[in-house]
């Protein structure tokens, strides 16, 4: 039994101490590198909580990320499609952008390049957040069209800046 009490505490040591995760706040936006510690694997991603959450149900917490390869919102309500409309602050009208629904139906994924050459030109692909203040963004959730995030692009530009930067490599 001794034994056995020594194995399982060894291996949750092993399998809590996977990951190392470096986190830089800008302003609202949070940076992460994560690095694995047994496959020396990199990743890297920004993310910010919605300010306006309008969720059916309380403990919800939407937010926005990005990372190399994607664009993502998590702990939404449960989704019908993965189909979006958004609107940064600068723009007139609102934007439609189809993606694909995950965890559960309570997140959406917008695939984007991963690619050197693409996060070389960051600033061109994002310019209407970095010059923003807020990114407005409604999705259609079971049982009623229309659930609205409003995300602020408080400390946006340093964020995708670092995130440009671990990306490109």
């Amino acid at each position: 039994m001794k034994t056995f009490i020594i194995a399982l505490t060894i291996a949750i040591a092993m399998f809590t101490a996977v990951a190392e995760a470096k986190t830089t706040k800008y302003g609202n936006w949070r940076f992460v590198e994560e690095t694995d510690k047994l496959t020396g694997q990199r990743e890297a991603y920004i993310w910010a909580d919605a300010t306006v959450k309008d969720s059916r149900y309380s403990y919800k917490e939407p937010s926005m990320g990005i990372k190399c390869d994607a664009l993502y919102f998590l702990d939404l309500d449960v989704l019908n499609d993965g189909n979006l409309n958004f609107r940064v602050d600068t723009m007139a009208k609102p934007k439609r952008q189809p993606g694909y629904r995950y965890e559960g139906h309570q997140g959406i994924e917008v695939s984007i390049s991963n690619t050197k050459r693409f996060w070389s030109k960051y600033s061109k692909h994002f310019k209407r957040m970095i010059a923003g203040n807020k990114i407005i963004v409604r999705f259609n959730s079971w049982g009623r069209d229309g659930q609205t995030i409003e995300v602020p692009l408080n400390g946006f530009t340093q964020a995708i800046t670092s995130l440009a930067s671990a990306c490109s490599i």
